[in-house]
């Protein structure tokens, strides 16, 4: 009987552990979907919404470094206990997203850290890198459709023309 209890409660734990990972990400996707407020802003809160996805939130601090900005908790420090991914941006290295613990806790998977917090961590530097890319292409995006605009603007203007030439010396 103590045996079945032990594993309904590994079960349990390992549940609200996917729980938290779930909404860290659902949290991240939504900040991730602003467009308008400064990169700096929306990093900063993404940062503040890292610690809860993992298993001991309360000694966790995490940053972004990018373009040689850091974004991190309050009291970030390096320590022996980290988890880091890349953020990639057109493929290439644009920055890095890293974890830390603040003391050593017991080992899991990878050092203090679970396997899922290892899958975590590279989907949401992925996604940051994806945000970034889209807020660069962005404006030139725009651009091409501003000066697609125009030049549609200055054909109906060089149709209009030729129409009026073409009328004003053959009537018929």
């Amino acid at each position: 009987m103590a045996k079945h209890k032990n594993h309904i409660d590994e079960m349990l734990m390992a549940l609200r552990e996917r729980t938290k990972e779930l909404n860290c990400i659902y949290r991240v996707e939504e900040l991730l979907q602003d467009d308008v407020s400064a990169l700096e802003s929306v990093l900063k809160k993404v940062i503040e919404a890292i610690p809860p996805g993992w298993l001991y939130p309360d000694i966790l601090h995490a940053r972004i470094v990018y373009q040689d900005q850091e974004y991190s908790t309050p009291g970030f420090k390096k320590s022996p206990w980290v988890q880091s991914a890349s953020i990639r941006v057109h493929s290439d290295v644009a920055g890095i997203f890293e974890v830390s613990y603040t003391k050593e806790m017991p080992e899991e998977d990878e050092g203090p850290f679970l396997k899922e917090e290892r899958k975590l961590i590279n989907t949401l530097a992925d996604r940051i890198g994806h945000y970034i890319m889209h807020r660069q292409l962005k404006p030139m995006l725009e651009d091409m459709l501003s000066i697609e605009d125009r030049m549609e603007d200055d054909s109906e203007k060089g149709s209009k023309i030729v129409t009026e030439l073409l009328f004003s010396t053959d009537r018929n």
